[in-house]
C-alpha cells in the first residue's frame, strides 16, 4: 500500500516537472540536490542570517482566493480583500503550499532536508504528554499576505454541478464567483517571506525551489483556476547577519545619561498588521481577540524573537546558552517583568486627561457607575445609596453609549476596528478542506493605535548585569519584535528609558486615610478550594446567597499580603474561571482544576489596621506598585514547579499568572475616586432592612 502511494506521488512529481519545463520555471535537478545544514544555536563565528525574500507570483486568471465575508448582491464566492479593497492571497495559504511543495521535493530526492529542518520552518503538532506539557511547536517562517498589483474589474465566473442520474444541471447547484481579473490575463501578487538560517545560500535556494514547484494558488485549482506561470524572487538588501555585540549603555547613547538606573523601559508597540490575542473561549471554532496585549505575550514575543535570531526552534527555553550578544539577557530572562500593553490613540487625544501616544493609560475601576447620563465613582461611599435619586448603573448593565462616555472621560481608547477571517485546514492527500477543521479568527486592526507596556528589571540586583540586560533589550528592539499573536505579525518597538526619579511611584493615603487598590491585570488572589472559617461548610457557591463570604475570603488575602497591616473595608470585584487549554498547557497530568482569577478593574478599599502605621505600610505599597502583587502562599503550593531550583515555588512553567508575566499589576488612589465621588446633595444612603 505504501509503495503504490509513493509511486503515485512520484508520478505527480514528474507531471509537475514537465509542466515547469514548459513554462520555463527552473526547478532543482537530482544531481544538484540542495543540502541545508541543521539549525543550531550559533556560537563563535557561525552566526545566523535574517533573510527576507520579496516574491512576485505571476498567476494566470481566472483566480479566486475566497473571502469569508459577504460579497455583493448575487455573488456566492467573493474575492478576499484587505480593508482598503485590494484582492489578496492569504499568507497562510502561501505557507501551506510552500510546506507541501518542500515535502514533495524532499520525497522525490530533489532536496536533502531533514524532517527536523522542515519542522523548524513550518512547525509541528503539539505533543500531548506530561513531560512536554502540551507545549506548542511553532514554525519560524513567516509569509505575508500576497496583494494583487494589477487593475481589477467587476467580472464574474459561474459554475454548475451536473445531476448524474438526469444528465442535467443539479437543482440549486449554480455558483457565481467574483472574478476581478479577465481570463487569460497575467496577474501579479506581491508578498514577502521571512526566516533565519545559518546556512544562508542553501536555505534560500531550497525555499526558491519549493516556491517554483507550486503549480497553482487559490480555490478551484482542479478546473484550472490560479495557475502559476512565473515566480520572481529577490532577496531584500539590508537583511543581514545578527549583530555580534550591543552597546554597553543604551541610555547614555540615546542622550539620557541620568536614566533610572536601567530599572525599567517604557515601550510603545505598533503591530504592522492585524493581530489576534485569543481570549479564553468555550467555542473551539471561534477565536476572539483581546484588545489588550498581555505581558506574557510581550515576553513571549521577546523569547520568540531571540530564538528566531539564534536560528533555534521557537519553543527552546531562553537561558544563557543562547550565546552572545544575548547571554546576559538569557541568564536573567525569568526575572524580567513585562506589563500588559494597553492601547491608546497613536495621535494626541482630546480627552480631559490629555492621553498621548507616549502615555500608558490605566484600566478604569469597577466602582464607576452611571446615573442621569453622568459618571460617578462610589468607591469611597460607605454604604449603598441612590445617585441623583436613581439606582446607580454598574458596568455589567451599561449600554454602548455608557461605555463610550466612560472611556472618553477616563482616557481609555474606544472601539478598535476588527476583521473576521474564516480558515480551514487543507488535506494534503485529498486536496480539499479537512473535516471538522473550519474555524473563525477575529483580528484587531491596529491602524491609528499604539500599545504601551513597560519592562521592569528591578529583580536583577547587580547594576552591571541590569545594564547589560537593558542594553541587550534595546538592541533587540531596534529590529522590532516578531510572532505577535496567532497571526505572527511584526511589531515596531520604541523603547524609552525614564529619567532618574521619573515615574517612580509615590503613594499617599486619601484624606480619609484609605487606600483604593484597582487591579490593572487579572490576579490570583483567593484559593478556589477556599472554605469559610466563620460559616460551617461555607464555599464560593454559598457566596451567591451570603454576601459576607466573599468579603471574608478577600479579607484573608489582603491580611496575608500585607502582613496584617491592611484591613479590607469594601470591594467591587469580578472573578473568572480559566481552564481548558490553560490547564492542559500548565497543569498537565494533574486533576482538572481551572485557574480562579480576580479580573482586572476590580476595586479594593483598604485601611491601616490598628497595629500598623503609615511608616510601616509605605514601603509595601511602593513595592506592590513597582513589582506587582505577589502570588499568595496557596498558589505556590498548588502550582509548585518541580523543575525550579526552589521546587516549592510556582513559576511561569506551571502558572501563567505570575507577576513576571504582567499579572498582579495595581493602581492605588486613582484621581477619579475623589474627582467623581458624588457630592453630599447627589448621594442618598439606603440602609438594609
Amino acid at each position: 500500500m505504501g509503495k503504490s502511494r509513493n509511486k503515485k506521488r512520484k508520478g505527480q512529481g514528474e507531471a509537475n516537472k514537465g509542466k515547469a519545463a514548459q513554462e520555463k520555471i527552473p526547478i532543482p535537478q537530482k544531481p544538484q540536490a540542495i543540502k541545508t545544514a541543521a539549525a543550531v544555536a550559533f556560537t563563535g563565528t557561525t552566526r545566523p542570517h535574517e533573510i527576507v525574500l520579496k516574491v512576485v507570483l505571476a498567476i494566470k486568471a481566472p483566480v479566486i482566493s475566497a473571502s469569508t465575508s459577504a460579497g455583493a448582491h448575487g455573488i456566492d464566492v467573493p474575492f478576499a480583500r484587505t480593508i482598503k479593497g485590494t484582492p489578496y492571497i492569504p499568507g497562510s495559504q502561501v505557507k501551506g503550499r510552500l510546506r507541501e511543495a518542500m515535502a514533495m521535493l524532499v520525497e522525490n530526492k530533489f532536496l536533502s532536508i531533514s524532517e527536523d529542518q522542515i519542522a523548524l520552518l513550518f512547525g509541528a503538532e503539539s505533543v500531548e504528554s506530561a513531560a512536554q506539557s502540551n507545549a506548542p511547536r511553532r514554525g519560524t517562517i513567516r509569509c505575508t499576505n500576497f496583494h494583487a498589483v494589477a487593475p481589477q474589474g467587476d467580472g464574474v465566473q459561474t459554475r454548475i454541478a451536473m445531476d448524474p442520474m438526469r444528465g442535467a444541471v443539479k437543482k440549486g447547484a449554480y455558483l457565481v464567483i467574483e472574478s476581478p481579473f479577465d481570463p487569460g490575463k497575467k496577474v501579479h501578487f506581491k508578498g514577502m517571506i521571512h526566516f533565519v538560517s545559518i546556512d544562508r545560500e542553501n536555505m534560500i535556494a531550497s525555499v526558491k525551489a519549493a516556491l517554483r514547484w507550486i503549480p497553482s494558488f487559490g480555490a478551484n485549482k482542479s478546473v484550472g483556476f490560479g495557475q502559476v506561470i512565473e515566480v520572481s524572487i529577490k532577496e531584500e538588501t539590508g537583511a543581514s547577519q545578527v549583530p555580534s555585540q550591543v552597546s554597553e549603555d543604551p541610555a547614555a547613547a540615546s542622550g539620557e545619561p541620568e536614566n533610572n538606573g536601567h530599572q525599567c523601559l517604557q515601550l510603545e508597540l505598533v503591530p504592522s498588521l492585524p493581530f489576534c490575542i485569543s481570549r479564553p473561549h468555550a467555542d473551539d471554532n471561534l477565536f476572539q481577540s483581546e484588545t489588550v496585549i498581555p505581558g506574557s505575550v510581550v515576553k513571549g514575543c521577546i523569547a520568540n524573537t531571540l530564538n528566531h535570531l539564534a536560528g533555534r526552534s521557537l519553543d527552546t527555553p531562553i537561558d544563557d546558552s543562547i550565546g552572545a550578544p544575548w547571554t546576559a539577557l538569557g541568564r536573567h530572562f525569568e526575572k524580567i517583568r513585562c506589563l500588559h500593553a494597553f492601547p491608546a490613540p497613536a495621535e494626541p487625544s482630546t480627552n480631559p486627561r490629555n492621553i498621548t501616544a507616549k502615555v500608558r493609560p490605566s484600566q478604569y475601576p469597577l466602582s464607576l457607575v452611571r446615573a442621569a447620563g453622568r459618571t460617578f465613582d462610589i468607591a469611597l461611599c460607605a454604604n449603598p445609596g441612590l445617585v441623583l435619586g436613581q439606582a446607580p448603573i454598574f458596568s455589567v448593565d451599561w449600554k454602548q453609549d455608557d461605555y463610550k462616555a466612560v472611556e472618553k472621560e477616563m482616557g481609555w481608547t474606544g472601539w478598535i476596528p476588527t476583521h473576521l477571517r474564516v480558515r480551514t485546514a487543507i488535506s494534503g492527500k485529498l486536496r480539499r478542506a479537512e473535516e471538522s477543521q473550519l474555524f473563525a479568527m477575529e483580528t484587531i486592526v491596529p491602524t491609528g493605535h499604539a500599545w504601551h507596556s513597560r519592562i521592569d528589571l528591578h529583580a536583577i540586583q547587580d547594576p552591571k548585569e541590569r545594564a547589560a540586560v537593558a542594553s541587550a533589550l534595546s538592541a533587540l528592539f531596534q529590529g522590532g519584535l516578531k510572532y505577535l499573536g496567532k497571526t505572527k505579525v511584526d511589531v515596531r518597538v520604541t523603547p524609552t528609558f525614564p529619567r532618574k526619579g521619573e515615574g517612580e511611584p509615590v503613594v499617599q493615603p486619601l484624606s480619609s486615610g484609605l487606600y483604593v487598590v484597582v487591579l490593572q491585570s487579572p490576579t490570583l488572589m483567593i484559593d478556589p478550594k477556599w472554605t469559610s472559617t466563620k460559616v460551617s461548610g461555607g464555599t464560593f457557591n454559598d457566596a451567591r446567597v451570603d454576601l459576607e463570604l466573599l468579603k471574608e475570603a478577600y479579607t484573608g488575602y489582603w491580611r496575608e499580603a500585607s502582613g496584617n497591616k491592611l484591613d479590607l473595608i469594601r470591594f467591587f470585584a469580578r472573578q473568572r474561571l480559566l481552564g481548558g487549554y490553560l490547564h492542559y498547557r500548565f497543569q498537565t497530568g494533574k486533576p482538572y482544576n481551572p485557574f480562579f482569577v480576580t479580573s482586572e478593574q476590580s476595586v479594593f478599599v483598604l485601611e491601616l489596621s490598628s497595629k500598623a502605621s503609615l511608616k510601616d505600610i509605605s514601603p509595601l505599597l511602593t513595592k506592590w506598585m513597582t513589582h506587582g502583587l505577589d502570588l499568595p502562599k496557596w498558589a505556590h503550593t498548588a502550582y509548585a514547579d518541580p523543575l525550579s531550583p526552589n521546587s516549592s515555588q510556582a513559576t511561569y512553567r506551571t502558572c501563567p499568572f505570575v507577576p513576571e508575566n504582567g499579572f498582579g499589576e495595581i493602581a492605588i488612589n486613582m484621581p477619579c475616586h475623589l474627582e467623581k465621588k458624588p457630592k453630599e446633595d447627589e448621594f442618598k444612603e439606603v440602609k438594609h432592612g
